[in-house]
């Protein structure tokens, strides 16, 4: 008997903001995403907690770029500062700007691993506009737990159900059988 799954996606709705107080943590309220230099070309992502290198650059926990406007972003100074518009300041002095995009279709984005997506050229690279940056923040899952305990305890009914369907369609398999045997 063949099996079959749904089209698997990923939803890329708002999630939950989370404060961290960290400098190098950002959340993106709206739809945007953003760009990382990987050893792989460009890919996307939400997931904001970044660090610095050695060199004072910004990059991911893995070690890929956060790029710019200006490409890769280096942060040399103390004072540290990014509005909501990703401009980034350095002792009052602006810098860079987180570069941040949109996509028309994001369900053609491909996962990447890590957080990250990549773009096989059918997702539409959008300027994003509409997208605000917060600094000191983390987006968290946009996964309603209810919802999904919800939906697993249906399968696993659903599951049963088939389940006595198939042991009483094997009893009576099995009752046939004898019948004919008997039959003969």
């Amino acid at each position: 008997m063949p099996s079959y799954s749904e089209k698997l996606s990923t939803d890329f709705s708002q999630g939950t903001l989370q404060k961290t107080d960290n400098t190098m943590d950002f959340a993106l309220q709206g739809e945007g995403f953003f760009v990382i230099q990987t050893e792989r070309g460009l890919a996307y992502t939400r997931k904001g907690d970044f660090t610095l290198n050695a060199n004072n650059e910004l990059v991911t926990k893995s070690g890929d770029f956060v790029m710019g406007k200006s490409g890769k972003i280096s942060l040399s100074g103390r004072n540290i500062n990014v509005d909501e518009s990703g401009i980034i300041k350095i002792d009052d002095n602006q810098v860079d700007q987180l570069k941040i995009v949109n996509f028309e279709n994001p369900q053609m984005l491909i996962h990447a691993g890590e957080g990250l997506f990549k773009d096989q050229g059918n997702g539409i690279i959008q300027k994003d506009s509409n997208s605000k940056v917060i600094n000191g923040s983390l987006e968290i899952s946009n996964v309603n737990a209810i919802k999904e305990m919800i939906q697993m305890i249906d399968m696993q009914r659903t599951f049963e159900t088939y389940q006595k369907l198939i042991h009483a369609i094997d009893d009576q398999d099995k009752l046939s059988t004898g019948k004919i045997g008997k039959v003969g």
